[in-house]
């Protein structure tokens, strides 16, 4: 996203923004559901989190949020359990719920600027991309436990390595 300016008409950016988001959302819940079931029974919100029907959101309890689901990631790895982590979910809820209100709207309770939006864009755009890579390289390195590494994953093995440098 280099050379380019944010500012609120900046549509085209918030709606890549939005799928950057939603992407990085069912990563997390694809390496949730693939957890054993040991772990997920321990925790109620994702006990029935199956990766057979892991987008239908129709099922009965299954409409996890995001913070329900980080939640349980950090309380199977650690590493997880940090301010950076945190910082994604707070600015991916404003960016979901309040954007608008905080940083679009002309009200005069609005002091926040253009280069505010920008920073606030840009953060949450870079945190989104980082946690992408690494929940890849999660999802890559489970499906190889899980399958004794009878699935070629090729196309994200690569990503592998975001994970263990942030596992660093």
């Amino acid at each position: 996203m280099k050379n380019t300016t944010i500012n609120k008409n900046s549509y085209d950016v918030f709606g890549k923004l939005l799928v950057k988001v939603q992407f990085f959302e069912q990563l997390v819940k694809i390496f949730v559901s693939l957890l054993n079931k040991d772990i997920k029974s321990k925790n109620k919100a994702i006990s029935n989190l199956c990766y057979k029907d892991i987008l239908n959101d129709d099922i009965p309890k299954r409409k996890q949020t995001l913070g329900v689901l980080m939640i349980a990631v950090k309380n199977v790895i650690k590493s997880f359990d940090n301010k950076e982590f945190e910082e994604l979910l707070e600015k991916r809820n404003i960016f979901i719920h309040k954007l608008h209100k905080i940083y679009l709207s002309n009200d005069i309770k609005n002091n926040n600027t253009d280069e505010d939006l920008e920073k606030f864009i840009l953060e949450l755009w870079n945190l989104t991309d980082k946690y992408t890579d690494i929940f890849t390289g999660l999802i890559s390195l489970s499906t190889k436990f899980i399958t004794n590494n009878k699935i070629n994953l090729s196309g994200i093995e690569e990503y592998e390595k975001d994970l263990l440098k942030f596992l660093e």
